[in-house]
């Protein structure tokens, strides 16, 4: 790989300043009353050797880097994957960069990514954040620095954010597997289960069960550990679906989990929906063509990533750098399919 034309390399190629050659560059040639035979020369030669500015330095000398960092629990997750695909389309039209990163569910490497990306001069964060408590998010915040969360938030503690209606989308789910005629249901959440969403979707799913008087056993509460999805949904299972403790329905909480369970169930020979039912929180094109079809509740992914990015610019943009935060919550959509 050939070596990066420098600055310095178009100076002493030229015998001129770099401070020279950085103004004319920079359009600022006239303004300084370079001659235009010289900035034609400076504009050819960088030409000539394939010279093009370092936009990371010059943007650090300017007090502006165009970046934007992105933190999610886990960019393989096909729901993180898209949403960083419209943010990093939707901010490529205001000229910014986005930096992606992955915390993989824990609260020490994303304070350890905050730092990074703060070091490195991004003007703003968005974060989908796995901390128990907002303590380091507070200090951010109380230094002004842009944030944005989405798909997660705090109780306690304000920030602007984009979420989902998590709760509602739960009470949907539940309300149509006992409307369906199932009152045995295995709620499958996965850790870390204090995070917002996967809170409210469990006192959503619960809330509903008490309003219908169906007493709901803590056997069928299973919480599964991040970083061993198949593995423990499969142990789950083959309790769950033993004759004497039998679930007639399942409810995942992400769509990792819907994932695992159906391909346990097919190596179980176990039949969807005749034997079992199965819904999942949050919809992926692969539940269309998957036999049989899985219902689940859409998340409006494109509206959050675009949401995200405008709070982020304005933030950024804002003279007012103490405005309150502002919290969106967006509808979720119970897509009916032939998995129950």
């Amino acid at each position: 790989m050939s070596k990066r034309v420098s600055l310095n390399d178009l100076a002493e190629a030229l015998g001129l300043s770099k401070t020279l050659i950085s103004m004319v560059m920079n359009g600022k040639g006239d303004e300084i009353k370079i001659s235009k035979a010289t900035q034609k020369k400076v504009l050819e030669k960088a030409k000539q050797m394939n010279y093009s500015p370092n936009q990371f330095a010059r943007g650090l000398r300017m007090g502006r880097s165009q970046t934007i960092g992105l933190i999610v629990p886990d960019i393989s997750n096909q729901f993180y994957g898209r949403i960083a695909r419209v943010m990093e389309d939707e901010l490529s039209k205001h000229s910014y960069r986005l930096l992606i990163c992955s915390s993989e569910e824990d609260p020490d490497k994303e304070n350890e990514l905050i730092r990074m990306l703060q070091d490195r001069a991004a003007e703003g964060i968005l974060l989908a954040s796995t901390q128990k408590n907002a303590k380091e998010l507070v200090r951010m915040k109380k230094d002004n620095y842009p944030l944005v969360l989405f798909d997660r938030e705090f109780e306690d503690e304000k920030f602007d954010s984009v979420v989902v209606e998590n709760r509602e989308g739960a009470v949907k789910v539940t309300e149509h597997l006992l409307k369906s005629g199932h009152k045995r249901i295995a709620l499958f959440n996965i850790s870390p289960a204090y995070i917002s969403p996967l809170s409210e979707r469990t006192i959503g799913f619960i809330e509903t069960l008490k309003k219908k008087n169906i007493k709901l056993s803590k056997d069928l509460l299973c919480e599964i550990p991040f970083n061993k999805v198949e593995e423990e949904v499969a142990r789950h299972l083959k309790k769950l679906l033993q004759p004497e403790k039998k679930v007639d329905a399942i409810f995942t909480l992400n769509n990792n989990l819907a994932v695992a369970v159906l391909k346990t169930l097919r190596k179980m020979k176990i039949r969807i929906p005749e034997d079992v039912a199965l819904c999942s929180f949050d919809d992926i094109p692969a539940f269309e063509i998957t036999s049989p079809q899985v219902t689940a509740i859409a998340q409006p992914v494109d509206e959050i990533g675009i949401a995200a990015v405008k709070k982020i610019l304005a933030r950024i943009e804002s003279k007012d750098k103490e405005k309150k935060p502002h919290s969106e919550a967006l509808p979720v959509k119970l897509v009916l399919r032939e998995s129950c």
